[in-house]
């Protein structure tokens, strides 16, 4: 299988950093990335958010590869809800060159077996709206909406 998907390690980084600024400058693009950006993004700065992940017991970031080179990122929390562990899914990106070969599907696979392997009963995404390639990503996995968030400029 030419695609795959691992956590990350320290060697990482660079690759790390080179798709977290793709993933900010397409997302730039996207309705509501300012909110977001300000309020519920893991930040601008690659290395804070590589470091910050790769550091904590309860984040991961999983690469997906092709042929053994990293082109997509998923980056991960467990987090508790009530008496049940969910997997946070803080952002989702793969290199717009290296879309519909399967990385996207690797990638959610490994996130799902690593979150049941961690307690996990719940997977928690979100995307922009508008955002159809996303939302069908997360859905063909059998992610719902199950939060819509809204806001009014005053």
């Amino acid at each position: 299988m030419a695609e795959t998907a691992r956590l990350s390690d320290s060697n990482d980084e660079e690759y790390f950093n080179d798709l977290f600024t793709a993933a900010r400058e397409e997302a730039a693009t996207r309705k509501g990335f300012a909110l977001w950006n300000q309020i519920d993004s893991v930040g601008d700065a690659p290395v804070t958010a590589f470091h910050e992940f790769i550091s904590n017991d309860r984040k991961e970031i999983v690469i997906g590869e092709y042929e053994s080179y990293p082109l997509g990122y998923m980056l991960l929390e467990l987090v508790t809800i009530g008496p049940d562990i969910a997997t946070n899914i803080h952002e989702v990106f793969v290199h717009s060159d290296a879309r519909e070969v399967g990385i996207g599907e690797a990638i959610m696979n490994f996130t799902i077996d690593w979150s049941r392997a961690n307690g996990s009963s719940l997977l928690i995404g979100r995307t922009f709206p508008g955002d159809r390639a996303t939302k069908n990503y997360f859905e063909r996995f059998h992610i719902t909406a199950r939060l819509i968030e809204v806001s009014k400029q005053l």
